[in-house]
């Protein structure tokens, strides 16, 4: 976030921290939605943990991030990342109740937000795609200015 921000990251991480880092819907979490606002990630190649000595347990990955000259979307990153935390904030769980226990909303109000932003209560938000978190962002302003 800082004014003279790189053009690219390039990173050597642990190879599993790298795929989730890269994760598409299905598989997406904080960690890649937090990164994706920011980047495009993309593993560059893996690195064999013989590579290295002594060795590790793990490969290892070379992570490259082309950085946004600004965020994915224009929004207050401090409510994004609230909504983007409480979605993940009870693994497993289905939208509509992981939403309302981390924004402390009743599940009708977050029904309808989810309805407004098109995308189904009983998803998971592993399942959501960066534009479905900034629906969810729309619909969820939306519903504070009728309150």
């Amino acid at each position: 976030e800082s004014q003279n921000k790189p053009e690219d990251m390039v990173l050597l991480i642990q190879r599993e921290v790298a795929e989730r880092i890269c994760a598409k819907p299905s598989r997406m979490s904080v960690l890649a939605v937090s990164v994706q606002f920011y980047g495009i990630p993309s593993i560059v190649e893996v690195v064999p943990r013989t590579a290295f000595f002594p060795a590790p347990k793990v490969d290892s990955a070379i992570l490259k991030i082309r950085v946004y000259k600004k965020p994915l979307f224009d929004v207050d990153k401090r409510i994004f990342f609230r909504i983007v935390k409480s979605g993940f904030g009870e693994k497993r769980k289905q939208l509509i109740n992981s939403l309302s226990g981390g924004l402390l909303l009743n599940k009708e109000t977050v029904e309808e937000m989810l309805k407004k932003a098109g995308v189904s209560p009983t998803g998971r938000a592993e399942g959501l795609s960066m534009l479905d978190w900034y629906n969810i962002y729309n619909s969820y302003l939306e519903i504070h200015k009728e309150q």
